[in-house]
Formats: C-alpha cells, sequence, structure tokens
C-alpha cells in the first residue's frame, strides 16, 4: 500500500527564522529625566528671538523679560544670543562712530561725514573698511558701532517721561550702562593715542 505524502504545514517555524535586530528602549523613567532637559534648552532657544520680535524703542513684552530673565544666563553661555538684530530681514540703516582724539579741549559736533578735516586733531572712524582689514575686523568694529548705538541714553528725560516711575527707572538704569561704556571707550582711546581729551 502506498504511502500518503505528507501534507505541508501553513504554520510558519518560528524556531527556525532569524531574529530581528532587537531595539532597546530606555526605561520610562530616564524618558522624563531626558525630556526636562530637552525642553529647557529648545525653550532657551525661543526665548531669545521671542524677546527680539517683541521689543520695541520703550520696552519688552512682559512675557518676554519674564522668560528671558530665568533662561539667559544659559542662552548666553550656549552662545544662543547671537546676534538677531544684526540677521533682521529688514535691517535699519548703520551708524558711523567718529573718535577724535586732541591735547586741547575740543568742540562737540553731531556731524560726522560733514565735519572738515581739522589736523590738530587725530581722528578715527569706526567702521571704515579702507582701515579694518580683513573683513572680520571691520564686521567687529561694525557691531561695535552698533552696540554703542543701541545702548544710548538721553542726558535727561521730559517732564512726562520723567512723571513716570517705571520710565525713570528704566532709564537711569539704561543711563548708567550707556555712561560706563562711552567712559571705557574714552579711557581706552586716551592710553592708546595718548591724548588728554577724547571725543565720541
Amino acid at each position: 500500500m502506498a504511502e500518503r505524502p505528507e501534507k505541508r504545514s501553513n504554520k510558519i517555524d518560528r524556531s527556525t527564522n532569524e531574529e530581528g535586530p532587537r531595539v532597546h528602549q530606555l526605561p520610562r523613567v530616564w524618558k522624563y529625566v531626558l525630556l526636562l532637559p530637552i525642553s529647557l534648552h529648545l525653550l532657551a532657544v525661543f526665548a531669545e528671538p521671542f524677546h527680539f520680535f517683541t521689543r520695541s524703542e520703550v520696552q519688552t513684552a512682559p512675557d518676554a523679560n519674564a522668560l528671558r530673565k530665568y533662561l539667559h544666563p544659559y542662552a548666553q553661555w550656549m552662545f544662543l544670543d547671537h546676534g538677531y538684530f544684526f540677521f533682521a530681514p529688514n535691517p535699519g540703516p548703520g551708524h558711523l562712530l567718529r573718535v577724535s582724539a586732541s591735547e586741547d579741549p575740543i568742540p562737540i559736533s553731531n556731524s560726522v561725514s560733514r565735519q572738515p578735516p581739522n589736523p590738530q586733531l587725530d581722528t578715527e572712524i569706526f567702521p571704515d573698511r579702507n582701515q579694518q582689514w580683513p573683513r572680520l575686523l571691520y564686521h567687529r568694529y561694525f557691531m561695535f558701532s552698533e552696540f554703542y548705538y543701541s545702548r544710548y541714553a538721553p542726558v535727561e528725560l521730559t517732564k512726562e517721561l520723567a512723571g513716570d516711575p517705571t520710565f525713570q527707572a528704566r532709564w537711569s538704569q539704561d543711563r548708567r550702562v550707556y555712561t560706563s561704556l562711552q567712559q571705557s571707550i574714552i579711557g581706552r582711546t586716551k592710553h592708546r593715542m595718548g591724548k588728554t581729551f577724547v571725543n565720541l
């Protein structure tokens, strides 16, 4: 009597299949541990442009100030606040800074480009592509003049603005920063040029 052929089983013998690559997953606890610093980093990345786009010449949005107050040290350490003014989509005009040094008192002038040359003065203008080279040095002077301009605070306030305590406190702080920066530039110029009087 002929033997009956064995029926092929439709079941897959899993023991003979090669195992695929195993996917290792972090424990749930570690996921929550890593989620916190990653979230804080992304928040710091968001805080700087958010602060930039919500500010005006007078003040900044309170929410942006509150967020930046705690995250700015970390953003500065990680170099996340790297010049949103310079890379703005619609940048404004550049500003020149003229530094005049002399052994005699220098008359104050608000003009830079139209002032006739004075042979008794040692004068430098920042930035100047003909004097500051290579390009990276010119760029540093360009950012320097823009920073000095952005820190400007008037000598005194009008009566209307002086009546606002919040604005008065903000102006006092800005004026101290501007004066400190100005005196630092003057002191450095006197030391470098060896002159008695310096005017910015």
